[in-house]
């Protein structure tokens, strides 16, 4: 695979599950989210946005799709829709 196709990976990923790109030296004195959380690409974790749980799940989903899992990682984002639509 080239640099292209690496790239375009790491965007879709970033897409998909909202996994942050920046280091952590960035956000280091920082307390309000980059750009990428403005575009929706991130939800901020550096800067405690999202529950610490949550992205840990964002994270773990990237990288089962990642490790070709996607089936198991779709039926666990379809069983929890279902959950969440009956506590509505």
């Amino acid at each position: 695979a080239g640099a292209g196709a690496v790239r375009e990976t790491l965007n879709l990923l970033q897409k998909l599950f909202m996994v942050r790109q920046c280091e952590n030296s960035f956000f280091r004195n920082r307390s309000r989210p980059c750009l990428q959380y403005q575009i929706k690409r991130c939800t901020a974790p550096c800067v405690g946005l999202v529950e610490p749980e949550r992205y840990a799940d964002d994270v773990r989903h990237a990288v089962m799709f990642l490790e070709g899992k996607s089936e198991a990682m779709i039926d666990e984002l379809v069983a929890r829709m279902e959950k969440a639509s009956l506590n509505r």
